[in-house]
């Protein structure tokens, strides 16, 4: 069985990281929706403005639909740890896919520092649109027809995940959230897919240039 180049073998990581993060994405996104459900159902079952009485005489069944809230809730956190592991996995192959000259990090750094409480509101300014930027050079640099990364889509995915915990507002910036992640995660794959691309036939070059 031949061996898998480089190339490929990046492209399968990314691919099956991509996929994986926006199946558990989708899926703890379900289970909140369900969530919320089980919540209205469990405090107003008919959707009618409690009473004293009423919270003072909830019933088995309240009980069994919190149970069932509990198992939901640690099911909707499993997939949203998921989700956030093969996140930074990919965003560490999407670093990597860079040429180690072209990029203003290394993708271990990229990676570690948004796992750090605080600093990474700072940090994900700094990687996120940055990334965008150091593919969108090396694009360019080889001539590479599309693939490139918005700069504003990756600047609003900052600006509305650390917006998100406003109250009220915050849901719909979320959603926001949302929207931009999807663009820029689709944007980057496709960018770093060119540039290993362009890197497998840069090293045949050279190659054939040596021999």
């Amino acid at each position: 069985m031949p061996e898998m180049s480089p190339h490929a073998r990046l492209v399968g990581q990314i691919n099956f990281r991509f996929w994986a993060f926006w199946c558990f994405t989708l899926l703890a996104t379900a289970l909140f929706f369900s969530l919320t459900d089980v919540f209205r159902e469990m405090l107003f079952p008919e959707m009618s403005v409690p009473t004293l009485e009423d919270w003072g005489m909830l019933g088995a069944d309240f009980f069994e639909k919190y149970a069932v809230f509990l198992s939901l809730s640690a099911a909707c956190v499993a997939m949203l740890v998921a989700a956030k592991v093969f996140f930074l996995m990919l965003f560490y192959k999407l670093w990597e896919a860079l040429p180690h000259y072209r990029a203003r990090t290394t993708p271990l750094k990229a990676t570690f520092l948004l796992l750090v409480p605080v600093f990474n509101l700072y940090w994900m300014f700094v990687v996120f649109p940055g990334y965008a930027k150091d593919a969108n050079r090396v694009l360019e640099s080889r001539e590479c027809a599309g693939g490139r990364i918005s700069q504003d889509v990756a600047y609003g995915m900052c600006l509305t995940a650390l917006a998100g915990w406003i109250p009220i507002v915050g849901v719909v910036l979320m959603l926001a959230c949302y929207v931009f992640a999807a663009i820029y995660t689709f944007q980057a794959r496709s960018a770093a897919l060119r540039i290993s691309a362009t890197n497998r036939n840069t090293a045949s070059a050279r190659g054939n240039s040596r021999g």
